[in-house]
C-alpha cells in the first residue's frame, strides 16, 4: 500500500516536544508519529472489535422501499 501525506494540526508546544523526543532518540518527527499512531490503533483495536472492515451503513431514501 502506497504511503500519503496528511497534515497534523497541533500546539507549537506538542512538535516541539516530539521533536526533543526524536532528537533524543536519532528519530524523524514522522517515525515518531508513525510510531504513536500505531501505538493508538494497537490499543484501540484491543478494546474495540476492527471498524474498518464493516460495510458502510447505506440510509434508504425517503418514500423508497
Amino acid at each position: 500500500m502506497a504511503n500519503k501525506t496528511y497534515a497534523v494540526h497541533t500546539s507549537e508546544d506538542n512538535i516541539s516536544q516530539i521533536d526533543a523526543i526524536a532528537k533524543v532518540l536519532r528519530r524523524s518527527r514522522n517515525s515518531m508519529l508513525n510510531e504513536g499512531i500505531d501505538m493508538v490503533l494497537q490499543s484501540y483495536s484491543e478494546v474495540h472489535p476492527p471498524i474498518a472492515n464493516k460495510k458502510p451503513i447505506t440510509k434508504k431514501k425517503a418514500g423508497v422501499r
